[in-house]
């Protein structure tokens, strides 16, 4: 078989190969990592108005969880049009569109509750609006991605632009804590509208290091995508290890004021910084990527999602045994390890559906993951926010921890024995 271009044999460092990258890549990733920052403030910021709508402790828990499941709901119904958006506008054009939109949204939103207007409701009303333009986002950003990349090592820039979003992360969440504690929400939502302009302005003024190819209209259909899941035995696989990670690990960046609450850590600052912590797990990623490889993509991505399920299990443990300001320092050192495996197998399963496509049916199978994902996240959301208010967090971590290591280690068994089998194509074959 021949060697696989897009994965490095020897990790060069973050450093190292972010400079050696084109300077197109190096900008859009420094763009990606300002959005990102306005996004993890967003998270926080959401979820904080949620859980403070609920009339009890326990129930902040099932506001917050009802808000993401309406957001995560119209972006499924929207990523199956993302084909069809392309095909009228361009992939460009149409991410270029989103960025605009989205600082038009956000600031709308900000304004309103500025002006009297209830947060918690506005949100879930509003959500059909930023839940669409989110569905689109997902898979036009991996998209733009490959347009400002180099074809070579696209496994490792999808690592590394986890990296650089991190940074953005690792900042916005403990700065959104503590603008939060301060004077509020509203100031985080209206950062969040501005950070979305850096990217608009990089696809006007930066020309991309390869223009993508426009998908067909066929390709923008929710048929198109039911399809792309059947086209191929890879993107079948991709989407079943898509749903499960999202379904029972899916939900932890937004649920964690709720998380952060049940274990009485009650200021924004302190769930600020256990997202800070999963941002410097993104970060982390690159590092880990080359160690978990394998001949088999799939079995790759579940290998990392396997640590990240082992992690979850001993949040659990930590919450159980320990209290205050040492509770709070080892879960952040367990969920940087958690995202690490969690973004790893992300950025595995994202290159190989990416290798595994033609181009001009890249769109409709981006499309395909990323509603895998966002369904996955969706219903996870109703069923974590449902534990939290039943069984309480730690008990929770429990089950999806547990519930995820089984689920995995069933696939890896199911993706050995098919390499196994004769005349089997390889899952992660190119």
């Amino acid at each position: 078989m021949a060697e696989d271009p897009d994965s490095p044999l020897e990790y060069r460092g973050i450093v190292t190969f972010a400079r050696s990258l084109p300077r197109p890549t190096r900008m859009f990733m420094v763009a990606a990592a300002i959005s990102q920052m306005g996004n993890t403030g967003l998270i926080l910021a959401t979820a904080t108005i949620s859980a403070d709508a609920a009339p009890t402790a326990p129930q902040a828990a099932t506001y917050t969880a009802v808000m993401f499941f309406l957001f995560f709901a119209w972006s499924a119904l929207a990523t199956p049009f993302t084909g069809r958006l392309t095909s009228w506008l361009g992939a460009l054009p149409a991410f270029l569109m989103i960025q605009v939109a989205s600082f038009a949204v956000w600031a709308a939103i900000a304004l309103l509750i500025g002006l009297g207007i209830p947060g918690y409701p506005l949100l879930l009303i509003s959500s059909v609006v930023f839940g669409a333009l989110a569905g689109w986002n997902m898979p036009l950003n991996q998209v733009a991605l490959s347009s400002y990349a180099p074809t070579a090592d696209r496994a490792r820039s999808i690592a590394v632009m986890g990296a650089a979003q991190g940074v953005g992360s690792v900042v916005g969440g403990p700065l959104a804590g503590l603008i939060v504690d301060w004077v509020g929400p509203i100031w985080v939502l209206a950062f969040n509208a501005v950070s979305s302009l850096p990217l608009a302005w990089l696809i006007v003024a930066v020309s991309p290091v390869q223009t993508p190819q426009a998908p067909s209209r066929a390709g923008g259909s929710l048929r198109a995508v039911w399809n792309a899941v059947h086209s191929k035995t890879a993107i079948r696989s991709a989407v079943v290890v898509a749903t499960t990670s999202a379904l029972l690990i899916g939900p932890m960046t937004h649920m964690v004021v709720p998380f952060a609450r049940d274990l009485n850590h009650e200021l924004a600052l302190h769930a600020g910084l256990l997202l800070g912590a999963l941002a410097a797990g993104h970060m982390v990623s690159p590092v880990l990527l080359p160690r978990l490889r394998h001949a088999n993509h799939g079995v790759a991505s579940v290998r990392a999602y396997v640590m990240a399920a082992c992690a979850m299990v001993l949040v659990a443990v930590v919450a159980t045994v320990l209290d205050g300001s040492s509770e709070l320092i080892m879960l952040m050192m367990i969920l940087i390890v958690f995202a690490a495996g969690s973004m790893t197998g992300r950025a595995y399963l994202i290159n190989f559906v990416q290798t595994e496509s033609d181009e001009e049916k890249r769109t409709s199978h981006l499309a395909a993951y990323f509603l895998a994902v966002t369904v996955g996240v969706m219903v996870g959301s109703l069923i974590w926010g449902q534990l939290f208010a039943t069984v309480g967090s730690a008990w929770s971590m429990v089950i999806f921890g547990v519930g995820t290591l089984l689920t995995m280690i069933f696939y890896w068994r199911a993706l050995l024995r098919g390499d196994r089998s004769p005349g089997s194509q390889s899952v992660g074959s190119q």
